[in-house]
Parts: structure tokens; sequence; C-alpha cells
């Protein structure tokens, strides 16, 4: 989308704080700012209890209570180009069960494992205890991903993440149109991706066929099959909270991917690293809580990732490999909060 809109919050961005100190005041911060709605709701005390509330069936039957918990995985290309060996010793330090596998430009993990050869890269998984839950399969269109489905298959990884491709700048019927015909012709490639185990990932990625609210719920109107979910990008969307929030509800159960990420100051320019970070959550404005509440309330069982862009791409997000894993848990204990 051409402009990003950004919530207002009376203070704005966090940018005085130490970093270490900005998610539990942002947090601060939205309960003192909420909503008359929110407030209509029971006030403060009455939307705590709601947010570590379990989550019930529509019926309410007390055996179908569900505690709601993020399922985190890491995108290696937060570290650059950072060796995999590195980037998988972090991920527990993380609490994430998973990482997600980039490539160049934003990382080049991906491009490692193919240096390496798939026996001594499981080898690597095996040592540190984790396993590839996505690859990030953006350097190929959705129609080219054959060699890549078999790749995710040879390591046991169920899902590749990528774009739509189609006419841009398209509105309403026209839209519509565009889309049924991509669903159409992607069917093909999604019989070879269910032959394989794999499921494929559409994001709303800004310049796409699917960068706005109407092509989101065009596309998954769409959607014939869960071998092909959605990949929600908010950075890539207004950045309002409660039209964020409804969205994740309206998605529902299509949904199979969560970048937890924001616009912030942009990421399409160079500016100083702590204005860059205004895209991690708990540190930018967007209240991230009516996401994790609709997220909760269509049981979301999926990923959860926290992601930001570093200008220029490929370098990491912070100095050193221990910096970035401390920012990504800043943000991860952000989310938690959010939950419990």
């Amino acid at each position: 989308m051409g402009t990003h809109r950004v919530s207002n919050f009376a203070h704005g961005p966090l940018t005085h704080l130490p970093l270490n100190k900005r998610a539990d005041e942002r947090l601060t911060m939205l309960d003192a700012n909420m909503s008359r709605r929110d407030a209509l709701i029971g006030g403060a005390t009455a939307i705590a209890s709601t947010a570590i509330a379990p989550m019930t069936m529509a019926q309410g039957t007390s055996d179908s209570k569900q505690e709601f918990q993020l399922r985190l995985t890491v995108a290696s290309c937060m570290y650059g180009y950072v060796g995999i060996d590195e980037v998988l010793g972090e991920l527990k330090k993380c609490g994430a069960q998973s990482v997600d596998l980039w490539p160049k430009v934003h990382g080049n993990q991906r491009e490692q494992v193919d240096e390496m050869g798939i026996d001594r890269f499981q080898e690597l998984l095996a040592k540190h205890k984790t396993r590839v839950d996505v690859i990030s399969a953006y350097r190929f269109s959705i129609f080219e991903l054959r060699q890549e489905i078999e790749f995710a298959q040879s390591i046991s990884c169920p899902m590749l993440v990528t774009t739509a491709k189609g006419p841009r700048e398209l509105t309403g019927p026209a839209l519509r149109q565009a889309i049924a015909e991509f669903i159409e012709k992607l069917k093909p490639h999604l019989e070879v991706a269910a032959q394989h185990g794999v499921t494929l990932l559409i994001e709303n990625h800004s310049g796409s066929m699917i960068d706005s609210i109407d092509a989101i719920r065009y596309l998954v109107d769409a959607l014939p099959n869960d071998t092909v979910r959605f990949a929600l990008a908010p950075a890539h969307l207004p950045q309002e909270a409660s039209l964020l929030g409804d969205l994740v509800r309206e998605i529902g159960g299509r949904l199979g991917f969560f970048y937890a990420w924001q616009y912030g100051k942009g990421f399409r320019e160079k500016m100083q690293r702590e204005d860059e970070l205004l895209q991690m959550p708990g540190l930018g404005p967007l209240d991230f809580r009516p996401m994790i509440r609709s997220l909760r309330e269509i049981r979301y069982d999926g990923l959860v990732e926290v992601m930001m862009h570093p200008t220029p791409r490929g370098v990491p997000i912070m100095p050193t490999t221990a910096e970035v894993t401390y920012q990504i848990n800043q943000s991860h204990e952000y989310l938690r909060k959010l939950v419990s």
C-alpha cells in the first residue's frame, strides 16, 4: 500500500526510553489510552482478566476450554548473514520451537543449507534439538515452487511462504476476478504441494496483488482448501489496531502464519537503529492487543514470528548475535504479557 496510517498515542513512540524498558512502558501507556469501547466493556480490570482467561468453544462447555499460547518461530534473517549453526543455537534462548529459513537478500541461511548439503543440515538441527517449520520462498514465483516444495519435504518442513502473482492496483470486481483467476491457475501447484505434505502461505505484501484489506478478504474467500492459507503481515496494512484485530477475526481458520510486525517509521530507507526497531512489537506505536485477542478468539494455533526489516537488507537487526536475541526476546515478552 502506498500509505500507512499509524495509530495515535498521546505520547508517541517511546524513543526516549532505553530499549529494555519500552515494552513495559508501552503496555502501561496502552492501558492508560484504552478506547471508550473497551472501557465500556468493563474497564481496565475486566480487560486484563479477559486477556488471560482461557478460550472456550462457542457452546461454552466446561470440557472444551483451551489455553491460548503463542507458538513462536524465529526468522533467520533477523541475524543477517550469520552462520546457520549460530542462528539455530539461539532459538531456545528466544523461547522458539523452530526457525524460519530465509534466503538472500534478507538473510542467506537458505543458501547456506544448499552449500553444506541436507545431511549436514539435518545434523545441525539434531544438535540443537530444533526444526524448520517454515521456509520464506520469496525468491521464487508461487508458480515456480516445485523444487522448493521438494526441498521442504526433504527436511520435514511443513510450510512455504510467498506472495500472490497477478495484476496490481486493481479494486472492486476487477480485483475479485483477478484473484479468482489466480486461484484457478494455482490449483495444479496446490496438488503438488499436497502430494509432498507442504502448505503454501500467501502473504499480503505491499506492491503485490494482495496488498489491501479488500484483497485479503477476496483471497481468503477464494482459498480452496487447507493446502493454501494466508500469512498476515500487519506492517503492510493501515496501522489501526481495531481494524487489524477485526481482520484477524474475519480471516479466522484460514490464517496460517502471523507476523508480529508493525510499520513503525518505515523500512524502506536507512535510519537510526532506534527508529528501525519501532517495527518491533512493544517498541513502535501499534497496539497488538486487539490482534492477540482475536487470535485467541479464533483459537489460532499457527506460528507467530517477530519481524522487522533493517536497511540495508542482509544486515542483522542489532550489532551482535546476543543483542539480536535479546531484542527478539523483548518483543516475545511484550506479546506474552498481552496473552497472560
